[in-house]
């Protein structure tokens, strides 16, 4: 079986300090800033996510966060994708480490786990050297790439052009981000995010708050556009099941574009959600050849037990369902 969305190579030195306020993103890194935030927790239900996926990523290496991964699913019997993330260009400082250095242990563990470790590329063309990184991923056999719109980059962007280009001729497929209203968004100031929305293709209500803006880098109507200049690109949006106006337009997007797919990641471990899925898969053909079982490793931690979520979900929707999102659609969505 194959986990379409997981992030075993994403280390606390990887998150840019500016991600939460008041110095906290230090102060995690620190084991006694650690110890007093997990003792005396505060704030918003954020944080406290933040603090609970904080105890995975803190003093623990990619092959060290792996280990713990697979131990939940059938052993050497379940491939992962693992996405890379590169937080320096959304406007919220630094990472402690260089992203190279991510890139090269994400490497690592793919060598050192031969067939089981497929990884994305994150790509974000304000990085200066964007297109020389990719094709390094792409002479050392990486999977495909992983866009996060939200830290302020249209995924139309004629920057991403000769990625997606390559992506198309090498038939390596995207995966992006989509769902609205999430933490890791643009962090810089105002002033910056009106110029960074100055490609939107719809009218921007200024009223929102920065992060509720940031839906507007991530809508999915923006791929209608991608498709229009590369229709041969295989694109996945992940976190579909939220069961909004998104998954709608998401719905009537998928009867028209052949190379779009969806992963269930981290929305589905609601389990109120769990029969809007299930009637999707046994009532609509489309839906059911392009869905793709992701979790989210490891930020879907605070939500509950990975092991857990994966034999309830497949003890819902039955052997042949379970086969159709885990192994089938996976295998056509990465390599055909």
């Amino acid at each position: 079986m194959y986990n379409i969305h997981t992030h075993p190579g994403l280390r606390d030195e990887d998150v840019c300090n500016g991600l939460l306020p008041g110095g906290i993103i230090k102060a995690i890194r620190s084991d006694v800033g650690f110890f007093m935030l997990e003792k005396f927790p505060f704030g918003s239900d954020s944080f406290k996510r933040m603090i609970v996926m904080a105890k995975m990523c803190r003093n623990n290496d990619a092959q060290g966060m792996f280990n713990v991964l697979k131990a939940e699913y059938p052993t050497d019997k379940t491939i992962f994708v693992a996405h890379a993330v590169d937080m320096e260009n959304m406007g919220g400082g630094n990472a402690k480490r260089p992203y190279w250095e991510q890139l090269v242990e994400l490497n690592d563990l793919k060598n050192n786990n031969p067939g089981q470790v497929i990884p994305f590329i994150h790509i974000d063309t304000r990085r200066e050297n964007y297109y020389e990184l990719f094709k390094w991923a792409m002479d050392n056999d990486w999977g495909g790439v992983k866009l996060y719109p939200p830290m302020g980059k249209f995924p139309f962007d004629e920057e991403f052009d000769k990625v997606f280009d390559d992506c198309e001729r090498l038939n390596k497929p995207v995966l992006a981000h989509c769902t609205a209203g999430n933490p890791i968004c643009w962090k810089g100031s105002r002033r910056a995010l009106k110029l960074l929305l100055e490609q939107c293709k719809v009218p921007v209500d200024w009223k929102k708050s920065n992060k509720d803006l940031c839906a507007y880098f991530t809508h999915p109507e923006n791929y209608k556009w991608v498709f229009a200049k590369h229709p041969k690109l295989k694109v996945c949006l992940a976190h579909f099941g939220r069961e909004n106006e998104w998954d709608k337009i998401i719905l009537g997007m998928l009867e028209q574009y052949q190379g779009l797919y969806i992963d269930i990641s981290y929305s589905l471990y609601d389990e109120k959600r769990w029969p809007n899925l299930l009637i999707l898969l046994r009532t609509n053909p489309t839906f059911r050849t392009r869905c793709l079982f992701g979790s989210d490793w490891y930020l879907d931690l605070a939500e509950g037990q990975e092991k857990q979520f994966s034999k309830n979900l497949r003890a819902t929707l039955g052997e042949e369902l379970w086969e159709q999102i885990t192994v089938i659609n996976p295998k056509h969505y990465l390599y055909s």
